[in-house]
């Protein structure tokens, strides 16, 4: 064997053992400074995953993105239902990602109780009034106590200065000053209403509803109603007479008529009717279904105007026994009034005229402390080859769901509603039902 040859190649072979020695050298050293760096990364990052916040008891949580500043972020409340009244100290968490942030909140109530104070006139035979009565819409975090400040003995006719004072259970206070006026009560109360309602065979009438009694002194006024010419089993007009009786004896009476109508409301005559009514309000079927549905919203809603001048006022109570949703949307346009079941049907028979496909959709049973149930629609603004399904929710609900817009809504929409405004408040089965659709097209819901 040459043994020049055998040297060349045993150098050659020791220069590439070097060189393969010296790649695996520098790339242990890479790896090496690449962990380093991403421990040192990741312990930077661990000491800022505790988040300390602190919140005025009331006050709304800010949401999960502009208090981690991490996009798509979103809070784990664990068992808490995101509504953060009661002072004190609670642990979550925020979801970014792979990441996960310690939320260490504090709620602590500083404010002073608010509400408007009143000036009371009373009988000089009473009752008299504690102190917490010179008081309407009291708002507060936590329970609160009136008490008055100075003695008052109310023996003579004439006016009393009244001292008082607000506090919460957490010992905010604020001090009032009002007057009392002690007078001999010898006016009845006053009924104002609507002259004439109607009723339907086979449904219970709202006797009260529209009915409003005022009286000139402090304490309870009784109302009475006499129904007894009225025979609800029997189209016609009857009689219905109220009467309202002060705490010192002092009465009126107010009548009006009760007219018991029998009525079958078909598919075809509410079609009829929502199509005039479409017409006036502008909304038209050569315009896209996103801005058809959208123009609905605004109609049945209301979001502009107030409760008491919307199109459809908000009484929690169907016009119907909820069996029969085309009845319903058609006794609502006529009251102009309902619950969310009203809301839902007149909502659906927009629909229907415009060929928008929708689907029904009621609250699961058991999931929230809200009693009764609770009804919205989802609904279609695309084509059947491809659908583009959103949640739709007309009803003008009640402090604190009032304020907001539940048009066209998403899944992620529904759950954060869900998860932090209203626990399972849109909870139901989602088996049978179309996948909402992701693009988010109502950047402002915030029901």
């Amino acid at each position: 064997m040459n043994s020049k040859y055998t040297d060349s190649c045993a150098e050659i072979v020791g220069k590439n053992i070097k060189k393969v020695t010296l790649a695996l050298k520098i790339t242990v050293c890479v790896l090496a400074a690449l962990m380093i760096f991403l421990a040192v990364a990741l312990i930077i990052d661990i000491v800022g995953l505790t988040i300390e916040h602190t919140l005025e008891a009331g006050d709304k949580l800010p949401s999960a993105v502009s208090l981690s500043g991490k996009s798509n972020a979103r809070y784990e409340f664990g068992d808490y239902d995101g509504e953060f009244t009661v002072p004190g100290e609670y642990e979550f968490y925020i979801i970014s990602g792979s990441r996960r942030f310690k939320v260490k909140l504090t709620v602590e109530d500083t404010t002073a109780p608010r509400a408007e104070l009143l000036q009371l006139y009373v009988n000089k035979g009473g009752p008299y009034p504690s102190a917490i009565d010179f008081f309407k819409n009291v708002t507060d975090a936590s329970e609160v106590t009136a008490r008055f400040k100075n003695g008052v003995n109310p023996s003579e006719l004439g006016e009393y200065d009244i001292e008082l004072e607000l506090s919460d259970a957490y010992g905010n206070k604020r001090n009032y000053k009002t007057k009392m006026i002690l007078i001999t009560d010898t006016v009845p109360p006053v009924i104002s209403g609507p002259s004439a309602i109607t009723g339907y065979l086979g449904e219970a009438v709202a006797y009260r509803k529209d009915i409003v009694v005022t009286d000139n002194c402090f304490g309870e006024v009784k109302l009475d109603v006499d129904t007894s010419k009225v025979n609800p089993d029997k189209a016609g007009t009857y009689k219905v007479i109220y009467t309202a009786t002060d705490a010192a004896g002092n009465a009126s009476t107010f009548e009006l008529n009760l007219t018991i109508v029998a009525e079958r409301v078909t598919y075809e005559a509410l079609m009829e009717q929502v199509g005039t009514l479409a017409a006036q309000l502008g909304i038209t079927k050569n315009m896209t279904k996103e801005e058809q549905v959208k123009r609905i919203y605004g109609y049945v809603n209301s979001p502009n105007l107030s409760a008491s001048t919307a199109n459809i006022k908000f009484f929690d109570e169907s016009n119907t026994d909820r069996s029969d949703w085309i009845r319903e949307a058609a006794l609502t346009l006529r009251a102009g009034s309902g619950d969310c079941y009203s809301y839902f049907a007149v909502s659906k028979a927009f629909f229907e005229y415009f060929g928008i496909e929708n689907r029904d959709i009621e609250r699961s049973k058991g999931v929230t402390t809200q009693s009764g149930t609770h009804f919205w629609s989802m609904v279609n603004i695309g084509t059947a080859e491809n659908p583009q399904w959103y949640y739709y929710d007309a009803t003008r609900l009640k402090t604190p769901h009032a304020s907001g817009n539940a048009c066209l809504f998403t899944e992620s929409q529904l759950v954060d509603y869900n998860t932090n405004k209203q626990k399972g408040f849109l909870t139901y089965d989602h088996a049978g039902y179309p996948t909402a659709s992701t693009k988010i097209i109502n950047t402002g819901y915030a029901w």
